[in-house]
């Protein structure tokens, strides 16, 4: 099974995306770095070397495509540096294995307050991050970027690169699709969309009722802090540098 020069050229920009930040990149972050202004065409070609071994995700969370290393025919044909590879093991948002958070005294849990990484990004990129809660992130303007495999806004029909025209008979607005599934906690109602797919639109319902979500790590008690043990000797060395 042949790989074709686009889908070379993504496969090694998310190579090196992942060497440089530890974590593996978004469909946004592709289109951008390799000047492609449809999402829907970035998914085509993530989906491909899914389809040809070249890669994995996790259907379940963003940030979560993993390079395999290519075998037969296109080992030879590549000749690509496998030691991108991480390890396909619990993941959380930004790509680490959760196991090493929870067996060095730390666990997982969740809430509707952004975590500090990523309050940063969305401050940078003006992306709203739903990935927790319908399954999807979104620009200011409404475009929507990742969606999650298997969550809520793929199962309604929603793919990378439409545009949420309305929330709830109302204009979008990034306030207002939280506000949206906020008060779909209290309510068996769906969150309603109007989704402009190309010069199409449709309106499409989200049936989620379990507010927002964001991911955050807090002391586990039972067991003992390593990873505190682990994280001082570079604190102390980034105090020292200033």
């Amino acid at each position: 099974m042949a790989i074709t020069r686009r889908q070379r050229q993504v496969y090694d920009f998310i190579s090196e995306f992942v060497q440089k930040n530890g974590y593996s990149p978004s469909f946004e972050e592709i289109g951008r770095g390799l000047e492609l202004s449809s999402l829907a065409t970035v998914h085509k070609h993530i989906s491909n070397l899914e389809k040809k071994g070249l890669l994995t995700r996790d259907y379940n969370r963003s940030r979560s495509i993993d390079l395999l290393p290519p075998r037969g025919r296109l080992k030879q044909a590549m000749s690509v540096n496998t030691g991108v590879v991480l390890p396909l093991v619990g993941r959380i948002a930004a790509g680490q294995p959760i196991e090493a958070v929870e067996n060095n005294g730390w666990k997982l849990v969740y809430n509707e307050d952004p975590n500090d990484i990523e309050a940063n990004n969305a401050a940078v990129s003006g992306r709203l991050d739903l990935a927790f809660s319908i399954g999807l992130t979104v620009g200011e303007d409404g475009t929507v970027g990742d969606v999650i495999h298997g969550g809520p806004s793929y199962v309604a029909g929603i793919g990378p690169g439409m545009k949420i025209a309305a929330v709830n008979g109302r204009q979008f607005s990034p306030e207002g699709i939280r506000e949206a599934i906020d008060l779909a906690k209290g309510s068996v109602e769906p969150i309603r969309l109007l989704v402009a797919n190309g010069a199409l639109y449709q309106s499409v319902s989200i049936d989620y009722h379990g507010g927002i979500q964001y991911p955050h790590i807090e002391r586990d008690k039972s067991r003992p802090d390593y990873l505190s043990e682990i994280i001082q000797p570079l604190a102390q060395a980034k105090e020292a540098r200033k």
